[in-house]
């Protein structure tokens, strides 16, 4: 599995920007990477540029394996950190290069549709998705 990644830390997210072979595993490296519980408790988002990306491999036992690790991560930070106020969920963006990423996208996002604590969206314009992860 070839794949590639700089992080980028912004004062409100953190971005990722991911080349090569997108699959469950490349991703879970990447969010182990970054500490993803700390960032999900710390930062209002994380934008992933996929631009560059090969999302061909990307499929439903891809997104299942994401969501029983967020699932996962979500109850092992509810036990291990002290309660916060409430807040809006945590915002995930997906910045897409166009064609067929966009359906792939579009499938993620209706993956975490019924999510408590995450929000998912596709962009094709990375400030788009920037402005998205900032609103309060």
């Amino acid at each position: 599995m070839e794949y590639s990644f700089t992080v980028r830390r912004e004062p409100l997210h953190v971005e990722v920007a991911f080349s090569g072979l997108l699959v469950s595993d490349a991703i879970v490296s990447v969010l182990d990477r970054i500490s993803w519980s700390s960032v999900r408790a710390t930062m209002r988002g994380l934008l992933w540029d996929l631009r560059t990306a090969d999302l061909s491999s990307y499929g439903i036992d891809d997104m299942a394996r994401l969501r029983a690790y967020d699932d996962e991560e979500a109850t092992r930070a509810s036990t291990s950190a002290p309660t916060v106020p409430a807040r809006r969920k945590f915002r995930i963006a997906a910045v897409f290069a166009g064609g067929s990423d966009q359906l792939i996208l579009r499938l993620w996002e209706m993956a975490g549709e019924d999510s408590e604590d995450l929000e998912r969206r596709s962009f094709e314009d990375i400030e788009e998705a920037r402005r998205w992860i900032a609103e309060p």
